[in-house]
């Protein structure tokens, strides 16, 4: 009996653990060399090498009370008026952003889509030769709407990065280099334009609730 209520009690440590973990991580890998150039005549070319605005990662990742958003570029960063960086993360509720602009200041900022305000502070935005990163404190629904994210020179002509490629205004193509493909994963709208995006995952604290609960009934079929 007594080794059944320790059982027991280990499960629910566990599962306590586990619900204080991280409850999703979301990762959207860009290819390299995948730049759009927008001519003049408003034609646009594909496949521009242009390190300093090429998207390499951008990282999502809700632990407890907290959205850590790391936005990363093949880089580095130029830090003049005519280069922006900016990346967001929509929730059910509302937009975590992190931006750099107007000569290398790192913005991070939060945009409500509820009827709500944001009730704490703008976080720190970061800014190292290539990341820009900003830890959020999280309100109201965490559910992972859309992760996406550009750089561009703006100059003439313009060059463009965009992550994931679909959100461009050429849509989803494929650049080559890194990418995957192109593979088409639903509705136009939905189409990751051959960048790899990671679902939602549970953290690994999991292992060690199905570590318990198979410890659990060991114990249950020998008091048996």
């Amino acid at each position: 009996m007594k080794l059944w209520k320790y059982s027991m009690i280990l499960v629910s440590l566990s599962m306590l653990i586990l619900s204080s973990g991280v409850v999703s991580a979301e990762i959207i890998d860009d290819g390299q060399n995948d730049v759009l150039k927008a001519n003049a005549d408003g034609t646009y070319v594909r496949g521009q090498t242009m390190n300093v605005i090429d998207v390499d990662k951008i990282t999502c990742t809700i632990s407890g009370d907290t959205l850590t958003l790391e936005y990363k570029i093949v880089g580095p960063f130029q830090q003049t008026g005519d280069y922006m960086y900016y990346a967001l993360v929509k929730t059910a509720d509302y937009n975590y952003i992190v931006s750099m602009n107007d000569y290398g200041e790192g913005d991070a900022l939060v945009t409500g889509n509820a009827a709500h305000d944001y009730n704490f502070d703008d976080p720190e935005c970061i800014v190292g030769d290539n990341t820009l990163t900003a830890v959020f404190q999280t309100q109201g629904d965490t559910t992972i709407v859309e992760v996406f994210g550009w750089a561009t020179f703006i100059n003439t002509p313009v060059y463009t990065d965009w992550t994931p490629d679909s959100r461009g205004p050429e849509g989803s193509f494929d650049t080559g280099g890194d990418d995957t493909g192109g593979d088409d994963t639903g509705a136009d709208d939905d189409d990751n334009g051959g960048n790899i995006t990671k679902p939602k995952t549970p953290g690994f604290e999991a292992i060690a609730v199905i570590a318990a609960v198979g410890i659990a009934l060991i114990l249950l079929k020998r008091r048996k």
